[in-house]
């Protein structure tokens, strides 16, 4: 007779370095489509982050910047819709 396989169970006596203590997200925003669509405008922001310099692409929306892995996937998503 076979058991099935269980998942592993414990529990941890204190958190994890790991987790972050602040929200990754910091507000929720409503904006166009059109802010990501094929010829939207992308700024180049230049800034200091965690003592981090850093170059990166931004879309900017409602006086925001919408950047990081969440500009790729809007932006991903604005070249399909757009086509």
């Amino acid at each position: 007779m076979s058991m099935p396989p269980r998942p592993p169970c414990g529990k941890r006596r204190r958190k994890s370095p790991s987790i972050r203590k602040k929200p990754e997200v910091a507000a929720i925003i409503r904006a166009p489509l059109a802010a990501f669509i094929a010829g939207a405008p992308i700024e180049l922001v230049e800034a200091e982050i965690r003592g981090f310099r850093l170059r990166y692409g931004a879309y900017p929306t409602n006086g925001l910047r919408v950047w990081g892995a969440t500009a790729r996937i809007l932006g991903q998503l604005g070249a399909i819709l757009g086509s």
